[in-house]
């Protein structure tokens, strides 16, 4: 369905610099080349500090958050290293204001290129091990509702903020 890239040249440099660009715009933890419109086996995960400190710290231990320094993975193969299933909600840029309950593995390993073609190989747990098979979803025309419990499903544009307000009034 995706084309995997050949050779890793100037124009996939640009196009990889623009993923990021727009990850960082949309305030996003994750980004697959098909929701910029390319249908490249390509995605950049990136979990600042920012990020982790604006989770709650109960979900933070609950789902193992820590921070991920910039990574790209070009024609990545994933492979599950423990199979127990770890359900919590997500979102995504491509359904904005929404979140849903999503059943995921604990732990994988993707075996990729880097930024520069050099093969790579990285093994997740928890929430950083969410978002790769999230992001390998979009790789495959999927999104997280196709594996969601449907029940769970909710409008949450509100959600953070609402958190933000309350972490501020306990700081005033």
């Amino acid at each position: 369905m995706r084309t995997q890239l050949l050779l890793i040249g100037a124009a996939v440099a640009e196009t990889l610099d623009h993923l990021y660009k727009v990850l960082r715009i949309s305030d996003t933890v994750g980004l697959a080349a098909p929701q910029i419109g390319l249908s490249w086996q390509v995605f950049a995960i990136e979990v600042t500090e920012e990020t982790v400190k604006d989770v709650h710290p109960s979900i933070r231990l609950y789902c193992q958050i820590k921070p991920q320094p910039l990574i790209y993975f070009i024609n990545p193969e994933m492979e599950i290293i423990n199979s127990e299933e770890l359900v919590f909600y997500e979102t995504c840029g491509s359904i904005e204001h929404f979140h849903a309950e999503v059943s995921r593995p604990k732990e994988i390993q993707i075996k990729a290129l880097d930024r520069f073609g050099k093969p790579f190989c990285w093994k997740a747990e928890g929430w950083l091990a969410r978002i790769a098979h999230h992001e390998m979803d979009h790789l495959k025309g999927l999104l997280y509702t196709d594996r969601m419990f449907p029940l769970t499903f909710e409008y949450n544009k509100w959600d953070k903020e609402n958190y933000i307000d309350e972490k501020k009034n306990i700081t005033n």
